[in-house]
């Protein structure tokens, strides 16, 4: 049987397409993937859910707390201390850090927020 020139083009493409699809496959089988969805019902604001989650409790008592402070390594600078980060709604606390509020802010506090929203 010979094919004609549009009839082998229209094969390959079709091979093409197979394989392609085989590859993705095989792809898709490697990756896992998790969800995970916090929240809470009413009107509880996200510091308030964060303090009222065992996490939160835990770095209130101090039963969870983040490393000690350290040099960072490849350096010889002084110690620094290890905190979480989180948004406005979040309180200031020892162990958590997070951006200035508001807005009008001087353009020290505006770097500090750029770079703590980029960490």
């Amino acid at each position: 049987m010979t094919l004609s020139k549009n009839q082998r083009l229209g094969l390959l493409l079709w091979l093409r397409k197979r394989e392609d699809k085989k590859r993705r496959w095989k792809i898709r089988r490697c990756y896992k993937f998790l969800a995970v969805d916090i929240g809470a019902y009413g009107r509880a604001s996200d510091g308030e859910i964060f303090a009222n989650s065992c996490f939160g409790r835990r770095l209130q008592n101090g039963t969870l707390s983040p490393p000690s402070p350290r040099t960072l390594p490849l350096t010889n600078g002084p110690t620094v201390t290890f905190v979480y980060l989180g948004d406005e709604a979040f309180p200031l606390k020892e162990y958590l850090m997070r951006p200035f509020p508001g807005n009008g802010l001087l353009q020290e506090k505006k770097n500090f927020n750029y770079r703590l929203s980029r960490a």
